[in-house]
């Protein structure tokens, strides 16, 4: 068995560091996790935190591994700029497309384009502007 150290992160700029033993170094994300619930961030808040970044290293292998919501709010920025964008877009096509009645009858893009829409308010939302 294998000694993995281990570094978690939470969605608060806290860290923990500890050791598990473990098979191999997938085996260790899972214990990682595990353990991590019971672990208390530095500084120390002594509340309940969300670990979702994990660093596990051996002498001989490495894994960094970023939970989804983390791999979300990091691309967030990216996304909200591909949406906009594509919003800018659409609103042009959306008038255009409106004098051909055949295709301003089909809804289904325009629901999207209300989606996208809604989106990109509630991202903006604490930012004090709307699109």
């Amino acid at each position: 068995m294998t000694n993995y150290e281990v570094t978690a992160w939470c969605s608060v700029p806290y860290y923990t560091t500890f050791d598990v033993d473990a098979d191999n170094i997938h085996k260790a994300l899972e214990k990682a996790k595990q353990q991590a619930r019971e672990e208390c961030g530095e500084p120390c808040g002594g509340g309940e935190s969300e670990w979702d970044e994990f660093q596990i290293v051996s002498d001989a292998e490495s894994l960094t591994y970023l939970e989804t919501s983390r791999q979300a709010a990091n691309a967030a920025p990216a996304l909200l700029a591909a949406l906009s964008r594509f919003e800018e877009a659409w609103r042009r096509w959306a008038d255009d497309i409106r004098s051909y009645p055949k295709l301003a009858a089909s809804t289904e893009m325009f629901d999207i384009y209300e989606q996208a829409r809604a989106a990109i308010a509630e991202a903006t939302q604490q930012q004090g502007r709307a699109p």
